[in-house]
């Protein structure tokens, strides 16, 4: 993940009190999250992008 990609999920983290695997599992539900994030179709977050 780039740096602006690791500051939005940051973002979406703290604005929505996510949890770690709730933040990962909205990442890869979530079209709005994936927007945001700037996270492209066909590359979805891993677990260790999150933590």
């Amino acid at each position: 993940m780039t740096i602006e990609q690791v500051v939005r999920v940051a973002i979406l983290k703290q604005l929505r009190q996510l949890g770690y695997e709730e933040l990962y599992d909205e990442l890869n539900d979530n079209i709005s999250y994936r927007r945001f994030a700037k996270i492209h179709r066909g590359r979805s977050a891993k677990k260790n992008d999150v933590e």
